[in-house]
């Protein structure tokens, strides 16, 4: 179980770029920022659910606060932590979603009709099966979430002092 891998997927949470599926050994790769790859035998929902819990909140209220904030129902990005929010690439129930960590990524580039070319702040490069317009929605999407988040704090402090 992942209870099990506790220690090392927290210190791997801090790290991630991408989540993705392998189907065909049906384990979740983790691609961290050090160029190192961590391995689970758990889908990537699960790992991600874990790595929510460990934050103080489940999934599900990450994704409710996703769809609240911006009024969205499919694709919702996953705010883990300061430092970790996933961007999906399609719906987070289908096994060839990758998640990318908004935090992670520099810049992504389209390669083809159906590529696109990731760059993430340590110069580490990766190519996804994705079109560019996918990316380019989620990462929109991601930066108004962190905008409308910043915005409640900054009320909250308002209001507190």
């Amino acid at each position: 179980m992942i209870k099990i891998l506790a220690n090392a997927m927290v210190t791997v949470m801090k790290t991630v770029a991408i989540v993705k599926y392998d189907k065909l050994n049906k384990e979740t790769i983790i691609v961290t920022l050090d160029g190192n790859s961590q391995v689970v035998a758990q889908k990537p929902f699960k790992v991600i659910s874990y790595w929510c819990l460990e934050n103080g909140s489940s999934i599900q209220g990450r994704i409710d606060a996703f769809r609240y904030a911006l009024n969205a129902r499919q694709k919702c990005c996953i705010y883990v932590n300061d430092y970790t929010l996933l961007m999906p690439t399609t719906s987070l129930s289908n096994d060839d979603c990758i998640y990318i960590n908004y935090h992670a990524l520099y810049s992504y580039h389209q390669v083809d009709q159906q590529k696109t070319s990731l760059i993430f702040f340590n110069g580490q490069k990766e190519i996804i099966n994705f079109n560019y317009r996918i990316i380019n929605k989620q990462f929109k999407r991601s930066k108004a979430y962190l905008q409308y988040l910043e915005e409640k704090r900054r009320n909250f402090q308002q209001w507190m002092f």
